[in-house]
């Protein structure tokens, strides 16, 4: 029996065309009950979260500010977004789903951990990144989630190496001023590009062999200050999405025997070729990410037969 893929009663759902693009409903399909688990921590290394957002309050952890030293003892302490942009890739990544209000994120339980790395008015600096990184390691997040500059620095990659030897998965924006990445020079990073509607390159969007996967990023629709929503565009929204997807194939995969590897392999043959062929393009990289792709190559004791409207998970082995 076929199950139809989920769909959530959040009312701005219907205006979040990457869900579409990315079929993210079915990859809720192939998650069944992980879709509102919270197993996944996802630090997100911006201007923080704000704490009081109806549709992220309730998912977040304490974290720390990178900028004072200050490590929360409750969620927003010293954490809270007065800027905006933390709190726009926090619901790209994990927005509450299915509660009636808002927009969606990626996956609809996801603990969030603000990691805040800059001023009140979004001002910081490489430095306070990586110590932020440090921090949400140490602290149990297995998504990183770095939506900011700084990815060309010569430090990013090994701090990568130290986030990858612990478990987990840093993932950064590529940044947006339209250039050319050049060679690959984090592979222990997930650096990740912007398209828009029409699968093209977001015009501002970095690109080239530095670039791993792209993700939606044009007019995104996410949670802002204020309570409220926004639309924005660039490289940080499509960010917060791909880290929505890694936590979402973690926590279908939360057994020991799932490792930083086999995520990126799902991830990149889940992704949509936009270069001239399969495999890694020298400027698409491995292409646009797919939710549902990258989700149903991590089920436990695949089932391979998924081209398909949905499945039921009853009686599949393995699905936590």
């Amino acid at each position: 029996m076929l199950a139809m893929a989920i769909r959530p009663n959040d009312p701005s759902f219907p205006h979040q065309w990457h869900h579409t693009v990315m079929q993210t409903e079915r990859s809720w399909d192939i998650q069944g009950e992980t879709v509102g688990s919270g197993t996944v921590t996802i630090a997100i290394v911006d201007s923080g979260i704000e704490r009081t957002h109806p549709d992220l309050s309730g998912l977040l952890v304490p974290g720390y500010n990178a900028i004072t030293g200050q490590a929360d003892t409750f969620p927003g302490q010293y954490t809270n977004d007065l800027e905006g942009h933390g709190t726009f890739v926090a619901g790209c990544a994990g927005a509450a789903g299915n509660n009636g209000l808002g927009v969606c994120g990626m996956n609809w339980g996801f603990k969030l951990m603000p990691i805040k790395v800059t001023n009140d008015q979004g001002v910081g600096n490489i430095v306070y990144t990586l110590a932020g990184i440090d921090w949400a390691l140490s602290h149990g997040a297995k998504v990183i989630c770095v939506p900011r500059t700084g990815i060309g620095d010569s430090r990013v990659n090994q701090k990568g190496a130290d986030v990858r030897a612990a478990g987990a998965v840093l993932v950064w924006a590529a940044g947006n001023n339209n250039l050319d990445l050049g060679a690959d020079q984090w592979p222990n990073v997930l650096v990740v590009g912007a398209t828009s509607q029409n699968d093209q390159k977001e015009i501002t969007s970095n690109y080239g062999a530095g670039v791993d996967v792209y993700a939606p990023g044009s007019s995104i629709l996410s949670t802002w200050t204020g309570g409220g929503l926004r639309v924005d565009t660039g490289t940080s929204a499509s960010a917060g999405l791909v880290a929505g997807i890694c936590g979402s194939m973690l926590a279908i995969r939360s057994d020991q025997n799932f490792h930083v590897a086999d995520l990126e392999e799902g991830l990149y043959k889940g992704c949509k070729p936009l270069g001239l062929s399969r495999g890694r393009d020298p400027v698409w990289g491995w292409g646009r990410v797919n939710a549902y792709e990258s989700c149903k190559r991590v089920v436990p004791y695949v089932i391979h037969n998924l081209d398909m409207a949905g499945f039921s998970t009853t009686g599949v082995s393995g699905i936590n």
